[in-house]
């Protein structure tokens, strides 16, 4: 029998963007969000699923389960809610290693509601939990400070040695913000902001009172927001009642969304509209960031930052940060969201277990699962005459011919990407130049707001030629401005106000997605494509060949190739 191998895995257990984030040594991060395998976006509830499916790399080992709230409240979600009473149905087609169906799940998804909780309460239903995916081997619980998780992601993996550490979102553990200064591998609390004066809130609750999803849809808020009058009485009013002191955000008490209601936020979209609101909001929120930032700049005296958070998955108030602040440099964890907290509270464990966390960095977050040219051949299989597919040795060279020519193109290849954004590997693809591409992929493909933009993939070599000021981001987690000669010539890049959200591309990034845009480059005289998440409207990104292939016979796409497998309908 072999030694017993010491496995890190670290959770978002309870509320949206359940997940996990395994970490062992010597391998490379696998991460996992639990709407990837039931396809309901920022899905709730323990990650059974992901567990289940990493079920083959944690037997027999040595668990540290680390996770990253203190505290949950058991009232709100109810395993086995109406939001996931659809997973075994959406999974029961599901090909290659995963296997749905598991009774013991079934049954402790089935738990009461549970209103209070105490440590030891919660660990028993947290060990219950893990015994039903089969991890009944000795394991290690340890719960960790939700804002602390969020520091720890950005700085851990940033790969900076000093800097100031920003966490912003609707709330955790009691607080909506905190700063930290991280230096010699440790974090040290300096400031924060307690749940009632939060700005994720007031964002998320206007949100809900545009009849859209908290937790899930202010990215629609933040694409409407360039379509209203930023500069209005209700952004008078707004700035008047939140605004940033010290290292903290004050918010009114009638602004206070869990003491108020939707009341408030329901009147105000009744009364000065949807695009004037969104515009507010965004403007008061850009304001924050910038005013938090300058005055940590002031107060601690450093100039590198490292931020993660819902708030900053919101990349028009990451530009107003990076052009308006004086800081020197910026990471935002490419999972900022409650999603990337189990990385948080893995590398955590990891470095109180003495290992050399370095390891873990990587240029790309490309940490999912990944599948082979026969299991994708598989899948393809399913639907018999009503497609027809090739093996195209060179497809990249292809595929960006096809764009070029005007097709819709998915592409499916290598790991899964972590986080909220298609990096290249589960992405769909669409020629810049041309300015019906937003209506078609919106209307016929994404199925979504016609008002939401798309965004690029640049080759790195292109980024000075093509925008105003920016910085080497690899991961879509800022926004920057477009040069005003090429906002004609690209119209499908860029959104209303003339920034992108642009993922800029090395060879060493991604070498076959590196050769489809150089190839579109030869082709067309620039080095970009257009790159949004593959998936439908409502479902999650694509994480498997038989998902990639539902999305592409429900809907316009021309063409996806999975795994150098060209598929097309008959």
């Amino acid at each position: 029998m072999g030694a017993i191998v010491e496995v890190i895995i670290g959770a978002k257990c309870v509320g949206h963007d359940s997940s996990i984030f395994i970490l062992r040594e010597g391998e490379k991060p696998f991460g996992l969000d639990r709407e990837r395998l039931t396809r309901h976006k920022h899905d709730v509830g323990f990650p059974f699923e992901p567990l289940e499916y990493a079920s083959g790399i944690l037997k027999d080992s040595k668990v540290f389960f680390s996770l990253s709230d203190n505290t949950y409240s058991f009232a709100t979600y109810k395993f086995g809610s109406n939001r996931n009473i659809h997973s075994s149905d959406l999974l029961k087609n599901e090909g290659g290693t995963y296997r749905s169906g598991n009774p013991i799940i079934k049954k402790i998804r089935s738990l009461p509601v549970l209103r209070t909780l105490n440590k030891l309460a919660i660990e028993k239903i947290l060990r219950d939990n893990l015994k039903a995916v089969g991890l009944d081997s000795e394991i290690s619980i340890k719960m960790r400070d939700h804002h602390l998780c969020h520091a720890a992601s950005a700085f851990y993996f940033s790969g900076l040695n000093k800097a100031t550490v920003i966490t912003i979102d609707g709330e955790g553990d009691g607080y909506s913000s905190k700063v930290y200064i991280g230096r010699k591998g440790e974090l040290e609390y300096i400031d924060g902001t307690d749940l009632h004066n939060s700005i994720g809130h007031i964002y998320g609750s206007f949100t809900e009172a545009m009849g859209l999803v908290r937790d899930s849809d202010e990215g629609k808020v933040e694409a409407l927001a360039d379509f209203g009058d930023q500069d209005t009485e209700l952004y008078h009013k707004l700035k008047r009642k939140v605004r940033v002191k010290g290292l903290k955000i004050e918010v009114d008490p009638s602004l206070d969304y869990k003491r108020q209601g939707m009341g408030v936020f329901r009147g105000l979209v009744r009364k000065y509209g949807d695009k004037d609101c969104a515009a507010a909001v965004q403007r008061v929120l850009n304001e924050v960031g910038v005013d938090l930032v300058t005055n940590a700049i002031d107060e601690l005296g450093l100039k590198d930052f490292a931020f993660a958070g819902g708030c900053f998955a919101n990349v028009k108030m990451n530009l107003r940060i990076f052009e308006e602040t004086d800081l020197r440099s910026m990471y935002v964890f490419p999972a900022m969201g409650d999603s990337g907290l189990g990385a948080g509270a893995a590398i955590m464990t990891a470095r109180e277990l003495g290992w050399n966390t370095d390891q873990f960095r990587h240029h790309m977050p490309y940490f999912g699962p990944e599948y082979s040219r026969e299991e994708a051949e598989r899948a393809i299989k399913k639907y018999g005459e009503k497609v027809e597919y090739e093996y195209e040795e060179d497809w990249p060279e292809r595929v960006a011919e096809l764009v070029s020519e005007g097709e819709i193109v998915g592409i499916f290849q290598g790991e899964m990407e972590y986080g909220p954004r298609a990096l290249g590997n589960r992405s769909v693809l669409a020629d810049p130049r041309r300015p019906q591409v937003k209506d078609i992929i919106n209307s016929t493909i994404k199925r979504r707001k016609p008002y939401q933009p798309f965004c690029p993939s640049v080759l790195e070599s292109e980024r000075k030629r093509l925008f105003e000021n920016s910085y080497l981001n690899k991961h879509m987690t800022c926004a920057f401005r477009m040069k005003e000669e090429f906002k004609s010539e690209l119209p499908s890049a860029i959104h209303v106000d003339g920034t992108a959200r642009p993922q800029f591309v090395e060879e060493r990034d991604n070498p076959s997605y590196y050769r489809l845009i150089k190839t579109f480059k030869e082709l067309t005289g620039y080095g970009l494509v257009v790159n949004t998440s593959f998936n439908l409207h409502g479902r999650a990104m694509v994480m498997s060949p038989d998902q990639a292939m539902q999305d592409f016979m429900d809907c316009g796409l021309d063409y996806v190739v999975i795994e150098g497998w060209m598929v097309r309908r008959t």
